[in-house]
């Protein structure tokens, strides 16, 4: 089972005091939440939490453990953050194409791709005779 959804639900439950309002909140099934919670006690190798019928409370491990998973969820929140940020595409690409086909089909594809990937510059020849796309790199308009 996921660690990092293991952790959430913990520490979600540990605030809530509730298995049913983490289920609620994170969407997931009760017994979702449950398998979490002993996936997590598991590999910590320690009960967690105080369950009865009517309330949730930590234990002195919960309690112990609770600060070191909570950093430990916003370094990976933060690494998360700094790998989307690393790889944003950036560069240039260069399209060949006829005008029907680069009004028709390609203009729209790369509005919505720009938006995307704002650090991308889109440089598109649009001509409506043929040229053959092993020379276009000696093409002095590139």
């Amino acid at each position: 089972m996921d660690k990092l959804t293991a952790a959430q639900v913990f520490v979600d439950v540990a605030y809530s005091g509730s298995f049913t309002a983490t289920a609620d909140r994170l969407e997931m099934s009760r017994p979702m939440v449950t398998r979490h919670i002993e996936s997590a006690e598991a590999w910590l190798n320690t009960r967690l939490l105080h369950r009865t019928t009517r309330k949730v409370t930590l234990t002195t491990a919960g309690e112990a453990c609770l600060p070191e998973i909570e950093q430990w969820l916003e370094q990976a929140n933060r690494l998360v953050e700094q790998t989307k940020s690393q790889q944003q595409l950036s560069g240039k690409i260069r399209v060949a194409t006829s005008m029907s086909l680069g009004f028709a089909q390609l203009a729209p594809i790369f509005t919505r791709f720009m938006k995307r990937h704002p650090n991308v510059q889109i440089d598109i020849d649009l001509e409506d005779s043929t040229t053959d796309p092993r020379l276009a790199h000696f093409n002095p308009r590139f």
